[in-house]
């Protein structure tokens, strides 16, 4: 996310009350007119902010006294001392900046991607069977009692992969990625959601913030295969 890293520093001028009057004037224009530069603003805002707690304030305190006690033989080294510790607060609040809003925007861009999966399996039953149960509510959106009605499902059953694939996705609905990577992996062998699967596993890493793995999935969908140009766009977003 350079975009991200390269306004750090202007952020940085602007609560310092370092802008001149033309930077400062475009830079409150930017955060009338641009809701994702205002966000970059907030989350600074809230980096920073969760640093100043009460023990390190004291910390910094204790450090202030100690620098400006000591006798001239002693103020330089207290002055280093003092300067790595400055530099190691700007790094971290760097750090804690960059990587929430690398997630708020993994978290953007899955809003932005996911939906169920809308293709239905059928059933030939003459009467309403616990997967009937769980699709009905699936589709309904109820996902929570789609998969109560999933888990009674048997693994001897003849839908079971479909129970598998349908209850993963409700997971990810949950916002619950990390059982929907669990029982997408047990349909790695199965060409009947081998498509599907790479753009929802792709999506379960996005939810949770590891873009790497998103990407290795999203690269394997072909030009033919299920989603394959929202698969390009998410990788151009990925890169920026």
């Amino acid at each position: 996310m350079k975009k991200t890293e390269n306004h750090i520093e202007l952020i940085e001028k602007y609560f310092e009350g370092k802008l001149d009057k033309d930077a400062l004037s475009n830079f409150e224009k930017e955060l009338e007119t641009n809701a994702a530069f205002a966000n970059e603003v907030e989350l600074y805002k809230k980096a920073v902010r969760g640093l100043q707690d009460e023990g390190l304030r004291s910390q910094l305190k204790e450090y202030h006294n100690e620098l400006f006690s000591t006798d001239d033989k002693g103020k330089k080294a207290n002055w280093r001392f003092y300067l790595s510790i400055a530099a190691s607060l700007v790094l971290l609040i760097t750090s804690i900046y960059v990587f929430t809003n690398r997630a708020t925007s993994y978290e953007n861009l899955f809003t932005a991607y996911f939906e169920p999966y809308h293709n239905l399996v059928t059933t030939r039953s003459n009467t309403t069977t616990h997967f009937e149960k769980a699709l009905e509510s699936y589709s309904q959106g109820n996902f929570e009692k789609a998969i109560q009605a999933f888990d009674k499902i048997s693994e001897k059953k003849q839908v079971y992969n479909d129970v598998l694939f349908y209850k993963g996705i409700s997971y990810l609905a949950l916002d619950m990625p990390t059982e929907a990577i669990l029982l997408f992996k047990q349909l790695k062998n199965n060409k009947q959601y081998n498509e599907q699967l790479a753009w929802y596993l792709a999506l379960s890493y996005l939810k949770l913030n590891d873009a790497e793995n998103a990407r290795k999935l999203l690269v394997q969908i072909g030009t033919k295969n299920y989603k394959f140009t929202q698969a390009q766009e998410l990788l151009e977003q990925l890169e920026d």
